[in-house]
């Protein structure tokens, strides 16, 4: 029954100890006791909000072959090694969220083309948003260089080489 008894007294300090109370007396007949009342604002703790813009240039790339006709046998004969229309394009990831990102691109190759795929500047960590700044937003600015002469399977009609992959993380 001590224990109990001991047990329940304890509880009692404990709980006593952690209630704050204010008091003022009210001497005179009449008389009063003004209470302020407050309030504040506090930023919770920030919930991960993810939004990334990923924008490409067209991925379409022509390999123009230098050929002379040969009205003998009615047949083209390269010339020369030919030119690509254009060798690169680019992939950009802008970061919108109020968290940082991790962003890395890749380039993988499709097939025995002949083609080469290069992703210069692949991977960066992207800062969080600033408020009232979304032109300003960090971003990552990432070229897709191709190189090679095709092979016979690349052909007058589009073929797929192969493909980008734009991973976010934290």
């Amino acid at each position: 029954m001590k224990k109990v008894f001991l047990s329940l007294i304890s509880s009692a300090i404990i709980l006593s100890l952690s209630l704050a109370a204010f008091a003022q007396s009210v001497t005179n007949q009449g008389g009063s006791q003004s209470i302020d009342v407050k309030a504040k604002t506090v930023i919770a703790e920030e919930e991960a909000s993810y939004s990334v813009d990923i924008v490409w240039d067209d991925m379409t790339f022509t390999y123009e072959k230098n050929v002379e006709w040969n009205p003998q046998n009615h047949t083209y004969t390269e010339t020369n090694e030919g030119k690509w229309n254009k060798d690169s394009a680019t992939v950009t990831v802008t970061n919108h969220s109020n968290v940082p990102v991790d962003v890395s691109i890749t380039y993988n190759a499709e097939g025995d083309t002949g083609i080469r795929g290069t992703i210069i500047n692949g991977e960066k960590t992207l800062v969080k948003g600033e408020v009232g700044n979304h032109s300003g937003a960090d971003k990552l600015v990432s070229t897709l260089t191709i190189s090679g002469v095709p092979s016979d399977i690349v052909t007058n009609e589009e073929i797929k080489i192969g493909s980008i992959t734009v991973t976010i993380g934290k």
